[in-house]
């Protein structure tokens, strides 16, 4: 999943990023519950991307954007919480974003056979601090889209990984959101989603953004040459493939944000989005424990 200029989805997310302001025709898009205007770029490319630059807002590191208008709490069910029962205007009927992860459930490949690639809603905080969705969508078999997120803050990302990717958060999907971190585009307050054709929904929030920025950017230093960027992935599929079962995926990955310190939290959502739990790694017993957030 990239968040940026363009946005690869091969099975485990690969991205890479291209400077082509002037390729952004605009495109009406009519959809499963919402439609409304889209900008995307139209380019091919490939599962295999190229390196570039991100065209996205700049970021002094001063104005981290609003979340919701207001820096809200950051216990993570809480956050999460909010996020989930923020109304999302421009939808009809009005939706939240819990609504909009239904939405998600509805349009994947297995249930909606005419949207047969995986999917994306960006969640952006207009002027009047309302939240307004952008539609981004695989645009060949390739798994390209390129989507523009301009200067925009986005409290809430949300994105579709079809049967043959990952059950859970690929490492591209974590290297996209430092990526709009560093840009301005997401911040602490926002909340990153995940529903997979493969029966799962997750989703991330940022519960310290100092350890979150200082592992990312050492870790993902070189991620634009293939060789540390292939070493990199390999790290990561010694606990996250596609060979694992759901359950060792979700173990896999909360052993690896617990031991990389990386200041995030991981929650997975009953099928119909109503009970969330936290996955928290015990590198006493090497096992992931769910715990319910309140509802």
């Amino acid at each position: 999943m990239c968040y940026e200029n363009k946005h690869d989805y091969a099975h485990i997310g690969d991205c890479d990023y291209k400077n082509t302001p002037g390729k952004a025709p605009t495109d009406s898009y009519s959809y499963t519950g919402i439609s409304y205007e889209i900008i995307i770029t139209c380019d091919g490319g490939g599962a295999s991307p190229g390196n570039g630059s991100v065209v996205t807002g700049p970021y002094d590191g001063n104005n981290p954007g609003g979340g919701f208008g207001n820096t809200i709490t950051n216990n993570p069910c809480n956050k999460l919480k909010n996020s989930l029962s923020k109304n999302i205007i421009g939808t009809t009927p009005l939706k939240t974003t819990k609504g909009m992860l239904q939405i998600l459930k509805e349009n994947l490949p297995s249930v909606n056979p005419q949207i047969p690639g995986e999917i994306a809603y960006g969640m952006y905080q207009n002027a009047s601090n309302e939240l307004e969705p952008r539609f981004f969508e695989e645009l060949d078999i390739a798994h390209n889209i390129e989507a523009e997120l301009g200067f925009d803050v986005y409290p809430v990302f949300m994105h579709t990984h079809k049967a043959s990717g990952l059950t859970i958060f690929s490492l591209a999907d974590i290297f996209a959101i430092k990526d709009g971190i560093d840009n301005g585009n997401f911040n602490e307050n926002t909340v990153f989603y995940l529903v997979t054709d493969n029966g799962t929904q997750y989703a991330m929030t940022i519960t310290d953004l100092n350890s979150f920025n200082a592992w990312t950017n050492l870790y993902f230093a070189g991620w634009e040459f293939d060789n540390i960027k292939k070493l990199k992935e390999d790290e990561y599929e010694e606990l996250i493939n596609k060979k694992n079962n759901i359950d060792q995926n979700e173990n896999g990955l909360a052993r690896f944000f617990d031991t990389k310190f990386a200041g995030i939290q991981l929650f997975k959502s009953s099928p119909d989005f109503s009970t969330w739990q936290q996955l928290i790694y015990n590198p006493l017993t090497n096992k992931t424990t769910k715990t319910n957030c309140p509802n």
